[in-house]
């Protein structure tokens, strides 16, 4: 007789993303590189996703930011489960 047995590791929920700056003044047609630090170092799950509320005033790719016209917006870096 015999038993398949499939082993998974347990996955590493992160605890928090936190970014290099906490705000940026930028010009239109400027670029920002913001970097996003993941906690724990050991998550599973590192796949940031980057988001701008307001894509009108700011895009956001991989973390550069994009200043596209004058006005505010919010660029979220988010990350598995948080």
């Amino acid at each position: 007789s015999s038993i398949v047995v499939n082993i998974y590791s347990k996955a590493i929920e992160v605890s928090s993303v936190t970014l290099n700056k906490s705000s940026v003044e930028m010009v239109e047609g400027e670029k920002e590189l913001l970097i996003a630090t993941i906690k724990p170092d050991n998550a599973t799950n590192t796949n940031i996703v980057w988001t701008s509320t307001n894509k009108d005033v700011a895009t956001v790719s991989d973390g550069t930011v994009t200043a596209i016209s004058e006005g505010t917006a919010t660029v979220l870096a988010q990350v598995g489960q948080l």
